[in-house]
């Protein structure tokens, strides 16, 4: 959660956010190898209140997946931290979305490899960003106790090394949502 300069974010709020990205990860069989929740000043315009470390760039190399399907997931993982903060009930439309700015940008990255987006597109459509936070909603929830107890260990300790859980993304969820994205390409 960075890029937010002059916005504060509590401490439960960026819990949740990055509860929400570790869990969508897992779910899709991407590991986590830390997920913390600290500021830290990155430049002068720029501040990061956690972070989420997913090995998804050594998992887009070597999961048997179709690039495709590895993209989809990448989508639904970067939209799990709006998600978390939803189902946390943190969300504020003021701030979030300011926060998880860099994730919106990786997400229409993944939509234009994907062909849904034009590269030369400013803003990713919002119906995007609602589908895949939708989706992600969907996947914590179906691990809420999960979530919870990152969240509160988060909360704790202020960090969380190595967190595990049994990956429940499959090849038809794949699917479903790609059609449903496909649906409201511009």
């Amino acid at each position: 959660m960075g890029d937010a300069a002059v916005l504060e974010f509590s401490r439960e709020h960026v819990a949740a956010h990055e509860a929400g990205h570790a869990v969508v990860a897992l779910a899709c069989g991407i590991q986590v190898r830390r997920v913390e929740v600290h500021t830290t000043r990155i430049n002068l315009k720029q501040t990061r209140h956690g972070w989420t470390d997913a090995l998804e760039d050594i998992w887009m190399d070597t999961a048997p997946l179709s690039r495709k399907f590895k993209l989809i997931r990448r989508i639904a993982l970067k939209a799990g931290g709006l998600a978390g903060e939803c189902v946390a009930e943190m969300f504020d439309s003021n701030k979030s979305f300011h926060g998880a700015k860099s994730d919106i940008e990786q997400i229409g990255g993944a939509l234009c490899e994907l062909g849904l987006l034009e590269m030369s597109v400013e803003k990713v459509p919002a119906k995007f960003i609602e589908l895949a936070v939708c989706r992600a909603f969907k996947t914590i929830n179906a691990n809420l106790s999960a979530f919870a107890q990152m969240r509160k260990e988060l909360l704790v300790a202020g960090f969380l090394e190595s967190p595990k859980m049994e990956p429940m993304w499959t090849d038809d969820d794949d699917r479903l949502f790609l059609a449903e994205l496909v649906k409201v390409k511009p």
